[in-house]
């Protein structure tokens, strides 16, 4: 799961009783957090990573929710990804997300907005769970919790999502093993553990227990109330995370300007149907 994290003690010294949902929300937190001489954010915009996570969820309202006729759109032509309004939002928050993260918002890796939001020099970073422990070996007692994304239709979510997958090569000389393992990590005690009590994540296995951690119990609460939206971007074509971010980072950096990034999104996508 990934979006805003937060720092719970200083969003209440700024005064934010009501956390925030839509971008102008966000605005106003960051105004109150700057006031009481808190930075806001630390963008991560040095990791090409991070655009991808920072913007997509915001804009997963995009048709509706209908990832499957939005890329068919796009791979036929009837639709350029750059034209999509929600596009423009995810640029608003872009710069939301750059003017309230320093005078060197291009700089900030992940283990700067780790080490910057456990020291507590930032409020809010845009991370996953992953995080969680990265920040914790610097303060362990950090009070943290997860802020839905803000999205154009006036929503908000939580991106959730199973990302990883065990592949079998069907004509493997040693297939009986590897099925008799994967039986084993997914049946034992140990196996179904491994997950949330090694990894500290949580499992998308039926029956596995949640990990005692800050941001898993929030994207459980998120998962029960159904403001989560999946990592939709990777239902299209393969190839497009390294692009579709560094067109945002280039956006971020001030090389581009809203049409050129709109267009080199555009291209993301037709070069990689272009490339099946």
């Amino acid at each position: 799961s990934h979006a805003f994290i937060y720092n719970i003690d200083l969003f209440t010294q700024a005064g934010i009783t009501k956390l925030p949902v839509t971008l102008d929300e966000f605005k106003d937190a960051c105004s109150k957090l700057t006031a009481i001489g808190v930075q806001p954010l630390s963008s991560g915009f040095g990791e090409w990573w991070v655009l991808p996570q920072t913007t997509y969820p915001s804009m997963s309202d995009a048709y509706n929710g209908d990832y499957a006729k939005l890329f068919a759109d796009i791979k036929s032509g009837t639709l350029k990804f750059g034209d999509l309004p929600q596009v423009e939002f995810a640029l608003d928050l872009t710069d939301l997300s750059k003017a309230n993260s320093g005078n060197k918002p291009m700089e900030s890796t992940f283990d700067m907005q780790c080490s910057d939001f456990a020291n507590g020099k930032v409020a809010m970073i845009h991370q996953g769970s992953w995080a969680e422990d990265s920040v914790m070996k610097i303060k362990p007692y950090l009070k943290i919790g997860f802020l839905s994304q803000p999205r154009m239709d006036g929503t908000a979510v939580l991106a959730v999502e199973s990302n990883l997958t065990f592949r079998v090569y069907k004509d493997s000389p040693y297939l009986n093993e590897v099925l008799s393992w994967l039986d084993w990590l997914t049946t034992s005690d140990y196996g179904k553990a491994w997950i949330p009590e090694k990894i500290k994540q949580l499992s998308p296995q039926i029956g596995a227990s949640t990990p005692d951690t800050q941001l898993a119990k929030e994207t459980g609460k998120y998962i029960a109330e159904g403001n989560i939206c999946p990592w939709w971007i990777f239902a299209g074509p393969d190839g497009i995370e390294q692009p579709f971010g560094v067109a945002f980072q280039n956006y971020a950096a001030g090389t581009t300007n809203r049409n050129q990034t709109k267009e080199a999104l555009t291209k993301v996508f037709t070069d990689a149907y272009g490339a099946e």
